[in-house]
């Protein structure tokens, strides 16, 4: 925290002593929101949603920053026992996911929290998620390790858009470097690849993920989204029904073996 390196922004600033980088992140975690979400993936829910504010990207159609302004919970280092606390009296949820913004520039909170929630609830603790633009240092997946039981990855765009859609021009090497080692380390079916396609970028960036995927990381969940709604007034507002249809067919012909459209479970073995 004293010289920030959680990132490849390498923005060196000293959070403890309240400096913000370009992810506007202190050392104290700013929550905007937690609450039990019915609407991920299937083999996710219900599960427990925390939001924090704060990213270390910079996308033009961001749904959620928009909120990072709401006065955000009061927490502590008792965070975790609150949870518990919560859980027991009100049902275990199946997950819990860390999301921002960006949850890895809080990674010292997540962290912690996670391992005492394992300590506290053992057997009957939620399966632990980070939900993450895996934009990191690489050298912080060591520090996972037995902490995250699985991944939600939200994989944007291909290199030569990287600039204008994250507002970094290293995003793909840095996230997809990151993709592949924890698809080493991690099981298949904990991971799941997230794609949000963006109008005009099926050729760019929606066809050559797909084609990354099924080379590098076939065996994960891949959910193809495709209800881009733009949040800064720029047209096209929604993505077309032709560029809709025709990423689908691609996926459904890429040979992937796990993916979702839209969140809904159409697992299937596809032809090579």
């Amino acid at each position: 925290m004293k010289h920030c390196d959680l990132c490849p922004h390498q923005c060196g600033v000293d959070r403890l002593s309240g400096e913000t980088g370009i992810c506007g992140v202190t050392s104290v975690p700013r929550i905007y929101q937690h609450f039990v979400h019915l609407g991920e993936e299937l083999c996710l829910i219900p599960a427990f949603i925390v939001n924090f504010a704060g990213c270390n990207l910079n996308c033009p159609n961001c749904a959620e920053k928009h909120r990072w302004s709401l006065t955000p919970l009061k927490i502590g280092d008792d965070y975790a026992q609150r949870l518990s606390a919560y859980w027991k009296k009100h049902g275990f949820p199946k997950t819990l996911e860390w999301i921002g913004g960006e949850p890895s520039v809080n990674l010292y909170f997540v962290l912690k929290s996670s391992i005492e929630l394992k300590s506290l609830l053992q057997n009957d603790c939620p399966e632990i998620y980070l939900n993450t633009n895996v934009f990191f240092s690489y050298d912080l997946i060591s520090l996972m390790k037995d902490r995250m039981d699985g991944f939600v990855f939200d994989l944007k765009c291909f290199p030569d858009c990287s600039e204008n859609q994250v507002g970094h021009q290293n995003y793909f090497e840095v996230v997809s470097k990151n993709i592949q080692s924890i698809y080493e380390q991690w099981p298949a079916e904990k991971l799941i690849l997230r794609h949000l396609m963006i109008p005009g970028h099926l050729e760019c960036c929606t066809k050559p993920i797909i084609q990354w995927c099924r080379q590098y990381v076939p065996n994960l969940i891949f959910n193809l989204m495709t209800t881009f709604h733009s949040m800064d007034g720029t047209e096209p507002e929604i993505l077309s029904t032709i560029e809709r249809n025709e990423g689908i067919l691609y996926l459904k012909k890429c040979g992937l073996k796990h993916f979702l459209i839209d969140g809904e479970q159409v697992f299937c073995d596809t032809a090579e």
